[in-house]
């Protein structure tokens, strides 16, 4: 399957999305056969969007792990994710998941970083 290239205009892919995205970037780790340290783009409580060397296939699960910058000596939240769509931008891959699960209460840390992160980029309480 070939890339789109999106550096210039963003393609409607075939997503439905749930929940709003957040311009977050935060530090993941992507494991496929090896292992890339790289940064999301966006983030939502259902997916994820992130920039990766090489092309992932769609469909393909992954294992994710998402540092949030909560506490010091916090763990990342892990979870499985499915690639379902990716497109050439700036000379990388870029891909968007879909989280598929979250082990022990990562799904409750993402949901709560996320409207901390929300409430405070829109100046509500």
């Amino acid at each position: 399957m070939t890339s789109t290239d999106i550096s210039q205009n963003l393609p409607t892919y075939p997503v439905c999305r749930r929940d709003v995205r957040h311009d977050i970037s935060l530090k993941i780790e992507v494991e496929t056969n090896q292992s890339f340290d790289t940064s999301s783009i966006n983030l939502s409580e259902n997916g994820i969007c992130f920039d990766l060397p090489e092309q992932l296939p769609i469909g393909r699960e992954v294992g994710l792990w998402v540092y949030l910058p909560l506490k010091k000596d916090q763990k990342p939240i892990h979870s499985r994710c499915r690639i379902v769509w990716h497109g050439k931008a700036n000379g990388v891959i870029r891909h968007g998941g879909r989280f598929l699960f979250f082990t022990a209460d990562g799904e409750d840390k993402l949901r709560n970083y996320l409207d901390t992160h929300y409430n405070r980029k829109h100046g509500q309480p």
